[in-house]
C-alpha cells in the first residue's frame, strides 16, 4: 500500500504574496503529523522562513501541510503556463 508523503509549505507574509518556501525536511506520513509539527515548532519554523527571505522581524507567516505528489503536479502545471 502506497503511503502519501506530506511536506510543509510556507507563505512568507513580508512579500508580495508569491513568496513560498517548501521545507524538504522533515517529511511526514500524515497530514496530522505535519499539523502537530507546526503547532509544536511554530516559532522556529516561522523564524526560519522569515530569515530565508532576509526578514529579521517576527512576521507571522502562513503554513500548510500538502501532499507531496499533489504539490509536484501543481508546480509542473505552472511551469507550462505562458505569461
Amino acid at each position: 500500500m502506497f503511503k502519501a508523503t506530506f511536506l510543509l509549505l510556507a507563505l512568507w507574509m513580508g512579500g508580495n504574496g508569491y513568496d513560498y518556501y517548501i521545507f524538504d525536511k522533515p517529511k511526514f506520513q500524515s497530514n496530522k503529523q505535519c499539523v502537530l509539527y507546526i503547532m509544536t515548532h511554530l516559532t522556529q519554523i516561522n523564524d526560519h522562513v522569515s530569515k530565508q527571505f532576509g526578514d529579521n522581524s517576527s512576521t507571522n507567516n502562513k503554513f500548510w501541510c500538502v501532499n507531496a505528489e499533489d504539490l509536484k503536479g501543481r508546480i509542473e502545471k505552472t511551469r507550462h503556463i505562458q505569461l
